[in-house]
């Protein structure tokens, strides 16, 4: 497959309990941030709203009537223009995001194991593609899309989110077809170096390591 060693590492994914539920974690963090820019953009629009009502009534354009009652109360601004002030990828990030974590619980099931498992990624491919209904072609992408999300976010701290790019950078290694030979999942019940305690591991390893 002539893979050199630093690609090898680099195309070496591990996970475990602790990593999963930091992920998880993660998760829930940028569920909150998603929320927050959303209420933000739409907050926007209604200012800008009530800035052009006021600037129509000071000029005179809107008079005392009823048509001025309905502009000048904020409630009569539609939930779709509100939506539609929300930037189109903070509005799919939603989706992502869940995405992101019904992948993260699949994991957290499949550590369940007690002997070793070895699957080929386009076994995996199908389990999500059966179980969770998720298509290959859309978590290719997985890595670049929780890179621009954390940009339009303005995460500065991308160390804290490590475990979850670790999962996108996972799911864009698996959906990505020229991965698909001299790869393997395997997923064990315990750490080879702790063979007494239960610490499950998966690994996305290189089968040239």
């Amino acid at each position: 497959h002539n893979i050199d060693n630093v690609c090898i590492e680099a195309l070496s994914v591990n996970f475990n309990r602790r990593s999963l539920e930091a992920a998880s974690s993660n998760v829930r963090k940028l569920t909150n941030l998603i929320d927050k820019a959303k209420e933000s953009d739409a907050e926007r629009l209604r200012q800008e709203y009530e800035r052009l009502v006021q600037g129509l009534s000071s000029t005179g354009v809107l008079g005392n009537g009823e048509e001025a009652d309905v502009l000048s109360n904020p409630i009569h601004l539609p939930d779709d223009i509100l939506n539609e002030a929300v930037p189109g990828n903070i509005r799919k990030a939603d989706h992502f995001v869940k995405l992101l974590d019904l992948v993260v619980k699949h994991l957290k099931q499949r550590m369940r194991v007690e002997r070793v498992v070895k699957e080929t990624p386009l076994a995996f491919l199908h389990e999500l593609q059966n179980n969770l209904q998720l298509e290959a072609k859309t978590l290719q992408f997985s890595y670049s899309r929780l890179s621009s999300l954390m940009r339009t976010l303005k995460i500065v701290d991308l160390e804290e989110f490590v475990p979850i790019s670790a999962v996108a950078d996972f799911l864009t290694l698996v959906a990505t077809p020229k991965y698909k030979d001299g790869f393997m999942l395997i997923i064990e019940p315990y750490d080879p170096r702790t063979p007494n305690f239960s610490d499950p591991i998966i690994q996305f390893a290189c089968l040239d390591a």
